[in-house]
């Protein structure tokens, strides 16, 4: 991909980049259709997050890792886990964090199993924004893995495959919830 910018012929690929931003806006339109609530919540930073969400910021390890904060910070840190739990209730005693509440609503639609795959890379990504002080390197590898990230990839390919991960689940996601009921 590099090498077919510098020599001038863009690549016949299509950017996650340019996905990003699509899903929240479909996502928040659907859920607000569906449900009355937006599932991301609104932040002051969001736009300068879209705009250091690129996979050429991922040019070594702490990139690929400030990468997945990044995107965490888009994703998990922004659903609103407490509209979704006036659908879907933890029980009694239980507490849900955001990506948790998520796939509990998706399990009402498709069950917990395929529920639980599609927010896998989400997971995996939330994971790794810990990656550099917290997580062990068997737990790191496991973030990596959960987020479809292959680690012997040259790091632009791993903010790509972080990024595609990403967007990938996020249109799940909304195939997901375009099925749900609308709220009458």
């Amino acid at each position: 991909l590099l090498a077919a910018q510098a020599a001038g012929q863009p690549a016949n690929t299509q950017a996650p980049e340019e996905y990003l931003p699509k899903a929240f806006d479909l996502l928040n339109e659907t859920t607000a259709a569906k449900s009355g609530f937006r599932l991301f919540r609104e932040h002051a930073d969001v736009e300068s997050l879209l705009a250091r969400a690129h996979r050429f910021r991922a040019t070594d390890q702490a990139g690929v890792f400030a990468l997945a904060k990044d995107l965490a910070r888009l994703t998990a840190d922004r659903i609103d886990a407490a509209a979704i739990q006036k659908i879907v209730p933890p029980s009694k005693g239980e507490k849900w964090a955001s990506l948790k509440s998520l796939e509990k609503l998706l399990a009402h639609k498709i069950g917990p199993e395929r529920a639980h795959d599609n927010l896998t890379p989400l997971f995996g990504i939330y994971e790794l924004r810990h990656a550099d002080a917290h997580l062990a390197s068997s737990d790191i590898d496991e973030a990596f893995s959960m987020a479809g990230v292959d680690r012997a990839e040259p790091f632009v390919f791993q903010g790509y495959r972080l990024l595609n991960s990403c967007v990938s689940s996020l249109w799940e996601v909304l195939e997901v919830l375009r099925e749900l009921p609308s709220k009458t």
